[in-house]
């Protein structure tokens, strides 16, 4: 099935180099202490490593991320060169610089705190995604019993017919 002119048959392209400096400079800040987590932005796109975050440390976030357009691209693209990294409170600008120094893309999405996951476009501040921790935590936790069990609206469907 076709979306948004997006026929979904080509996987994202990979650059091993880009991907070796990303992962390099993430090594040597977690080595240098810098990192307080860090997570990789594959699998899910980048809303569901935030949300896997926040499940770590039950902590909460807000961020803002550009969406040319796409939101869907933006919260759930699994392309790769992506990591999330948390750090202190002002070691932003290290960070940026370090990364310039290393050639590796990097933009500060937000802060942590709270109990939500809260997810804003930039420029317009529409907010794409709020919602508390525990919520998330319930919804996730009872997917795979539910798919499991049979227990999907898709498969009620067709139980019922339809």
């Amino acid at each position: 099935m076709q979306r948004h002119a997006c026929t979904g048959d080509r996987p994202p392209s990979i650059d091993l180099a880009g991907e070796r400096r990303l992962g390099e400079f993430c090594s040597d800040l977690i080595a240098d202490g810098t990192v307080r987590t860090a997570h990789d932005v594959a699998d899910g796109g980048l809303a569901v490593a935030l949300t896997e975050m926040c499940f770590a440390s039950n902590v909460g976030c807000r961020v803002e991320v550009e969406t040319a357009g796409r939101s869907d691209v933006a919260l759930f693209g699994e392309s790769g060169c992506r990591i999330v990294i948390a750090v202190a409170a002002g070691e932003g600008a290290g960070i940026e610089a370090r990364a310039a120094a290393a050639d590796v893309a990097c933009r500060r999405l937000g802060t942590s705190g709270g109990d939500a996951v809260r997810i804003a476009e930039s420029g317009s501040g529409r907010v794409l995604v709020d919602v508390r921790i525990e919520r998330l935590r319930s919804a996730w936790d009872a997917t795979l019993p539910a798919i499991a069990h049979a227990d999907t609206p898709q498969a009620k469907r067709a139980a019922a017919g339809g």
